[in-house]
């Protein structure tokens, strides 16, 4: 009986620790019943709507465009985004044709599990802060998300920006309220 107390208390423990060791916030609001996967953390900053060309990662010179076809509660839309310059945009370019059944979380951005990793050495500019816009791949899930909204918050695991959509996707991508098919290929 005492060693049982004892793993339970340690458990506790150790799931205490692992939790702030992710950087999450007990007190940020409300994500709708979503589990909070993507370990986030309270920042004070606020970001406006993401320009391909701004610095940080950058938009490949040549400006591969992807495609993106979006199907749920608003109907059938296609958007385009701006392929990365980076090695993991490319790596992730070669698994295109994809297909994702992408969630909603906390009001700011649709994610999925994917089925496949980008290798770790591919990753140049992991950065934990986010821009509206922003189509990611998150390491830990290992996920692909979309923002279309900014809640102040950073992504404490880090993160690697694949795309960036333009006004118009983000738009799109915003006006459906739930869960979302997307489709993703090379223009």
């Amino acid at each position: 009986m005492m060693k049982r107390k004892f793993y339970a208390l340690l458990l506790a423990g150790a799931m205490a620790l692992s939790l702030a060791a992710c950087g999450t916030n007990a007190a940020s609001p409300s994500n709708n019943g979503a589990d909070n996967s993507a370990g986030v953390s309270q920042a004070p900053a606020t970001a406006p709507a993401a320009d391909p060309t701004q610095a940080g990662t950058t938009a490949a010179s040549g400006s591969q465009t992807i495609k993106l076809t979006l199907e749920g509660d608003g109907g059938t839309r296609e958007i385009t985004a701006t392929l990365m310059d980076t090695p993991a945009a490319a790596e992730f370019a070669g698994h295109m044709p994809l297909s994702f059944h992408m969630t909603d979380y906390a009001n700011r951005e649709k994610h999925a599990h994917m089925d496949f990793s980008i290798d770790d050495s591919q990753m140049e500019n992991i950065t934990v802060d986010y821009e509206i816009g922003d189509i990611i791949y998150y390491p830990p899930g290992p996920t692909y998300a979309m923002y279309y909204d900014h809640d102040g918050r950073t992504i404490a695991a880090g993160m690697e920006v694949i795309a960036r959509m333009d006004q118009a996707g983000i738009d799109a991508l915003g006006s459906y309220a739930g869960d979302v098919e997307v489709t993703v290929s090379l223009s």
